[in-house]
């Protein structure tokens, strides 16, 4: 069957998505979580940092870098036990909790409850919620949550 309708305004992005053509570093791990985990969110090391990744769960767990899109996955995630790539380099479209702008400070939901989604950024602790990643920033801003552009360089 052929398609017959067109979209005319796309999306300018999705969350995951690579946002520009610099040369991004992104190293890969299985997703060791038993459901599927969606992209543009932060992951920590999991029970083998080489080689798998989890959801942030503590303030304390190691940030290995952003769950990046894969056009060999569904659009809004990495399945269970799937391989994954994760950036700790470059600049990546990621899923912020409220309104961000590049003069903030970047933090990682590690702590979630209800609707909150772990490994989403923000720009505080939320308490004791959330970790700060020193080694991000925000490149774009947003008037609330939704998407924005990261620039990240973890070691």
């Amino acid at each position: 069957m052929a398609q017959t309708t067109y979209n005319e305004a796309p999306a300018r992005s999705f969350a995951g998505l690579i946002a520009d053509t610099s040369v991004p570093y992104v190293d890969s791990r299985a997703n060791e979580e038993v459901t599927s985990v969606p992209f543009g969110i932060m992951m920590a090391a999991g029970t083998d940092p080489e080689k798998q990744t989890l959801l942030p769960a503590a303030v304390t767990d190691v940030m290995l870098g952003v769950l990046v899109h894969k056009h060999t996955q569904e659009r809004t995630g990495l399945d269970a036990g799937a391989t994954g790539d994760i950036m700790t380099q470059g600049h990546v479209w990621v899923v912020v909790e409220e309104a961000v702008t590049p003069a903030d400070d970047v933090f990682v939901r590690c702590v979630s409850t209800g609707a909150e989604q772990s490994g989403a950024f923000r720009t505080d602790a939320d308490g004791t919620d959330a970790v700060q990643v020193t080694s991000a920033r925000f490149v774009s801003s947003t008037s609330g949550a939704g998407l924005a552009i990261l620039a990240i360089n973890l070691p």
